[in-house]
């Protein structure tokens, strides 16, 4: 009853409007999941070791850019900086120049997997440095960065792998 009433209100067949409805909530879960994970693996660990929301952002940069969806990582990114530093937006600072930085090598140069790495480490070098070292006043040991480098390293590894594989059917790459 409440489907057929929502079909003729909007005029859409039911299919579609079931296809518009998942595409939508999709990418916005996803945003949320990841969003989770951070929070919770913070918890778990006690140490802010997993971003997977970053790793998410970053893969996002370099395909199919919708403002909108970024625009909303980046509020996402933000209260996760509000968990974990108390004050909003404090990632901002060198999440802004990396997403102009991406815009523009993606512009530049030819879209290879190996940017969103680049752009990795250095929004962890620069979280590590610049936010935490010499905003904060926070020291950091370098033996933890690099377990959470690596550990970053793995997670845009399994996000990417599901934009590069897109589309092929198989075994061919």
């Amino acid at each position: 009853m409440i489907k057929t009433t929502i079909q003729n209100y909007l005029n859409i067949p039911c299919c579609q409007y079931t296809i518009l409805f998942m595409k939508i909530n999709y990418s916005y879960l996803t945003i949320l999941l990841f969003f989770a994970l951070d929070i919770l693996c913070a918890s778990f660990f006690e140490r802010w070791i997993v971003f997977a929301l970053l790793c998410y952002y970053l893969i996002k940069l370099f395909h199919k850019t919708n403002i909108p969806k970024l625009s909303i990582t980046l509020v996402a990114l933000s209260l996760e900086s509000f968990v974990h530093y108390g004050i909003f937006g404090i990632e901002l600072l060198y999440l802004i120049p990396i997403t102009l930085l991406a815009f523009v090598l993606k512009n530049i140069f030819n879209a290879t997997g190996l940017q969103p790495y680049f752009l990795l480490l250095i929004s962890l070098v620069a979280q590590k440095t610049l936010i935490e070292g010499y905003l904060l006043g926070q020291s950091s040991v370098m033996r933890c960065t690099l377990i959470i480098l690596c550990v970053n390293i793995g997670i845009i590894t399994g996000i990417s792998l599901k934009y590069w594989l897109s589309g092929r059917q198989g075994n061919r790459l």
